[in-house]
């Protein structure tokens, strides 16, 4: 953000950070970058890359609970989950020939914020799916 506000000196942003679905047009948003799938809408999404994600667990918790072998072995494992509102969350793991096996993880915690999961998971509470941006500093995790 420095480099591009040093760059363009006459642009003014003002920066919203949250993992809440917000109404980007009844909120007053011009732009907004979301990491999900889209409801159905008219408006224009564009989808500038994919994001990895990737199921962690700290060294101690694999070696208390074992590192799961198949997704569906996901729900012998304590889970924290990611998600807005009451739905819960559905885990999909796509096979490299295209088979998909869905899971519905379950545990005590649930988050709607990608950094609240990662000091439960740090110190060896559950296992978690994680979008890279997430886990990208967190060098303890093992996938």
């Amino acid at each position: 953000m420095p480099e591009f506000l040093v760059k363009y000196p006459d642009v003014s942003i003002d920066l919203h950070l949250s993992d809440a679905m917000v109404d980007i047009i009844g909120d007053g948003f011009n732009a907004a970058i979301r990491i999900a799938a889209l409801p159905d809408s008219s408006l224009i999404a564009r989808r500038p890359c994919r994001m990895p994600r990737y199921l962690l667990g700290s060294p101690s918790y694999l070696k208390e609970h074992g590192r799961p072998r198949h997704p569906m072995h996901l729900a012998e494992h304590v889970c924290i989950t990611y998600g807005h509102g009451t739905a819960a969350e559905t885990w999909r793991f796509t096979y490299k020939n295209g088979k998909l096996a869905i899971v519905r993880p379950s545990g005590p915690l649930r988050v709607n914020n990608g950094d609240t999961m990662m000091p439960a998971l740090i110190a060896g509470s559950a296992s978690a799916f994680c979008l890279n941006s997430s886990c990208a500093t967190h060098s303890t995790l093992v996938g």
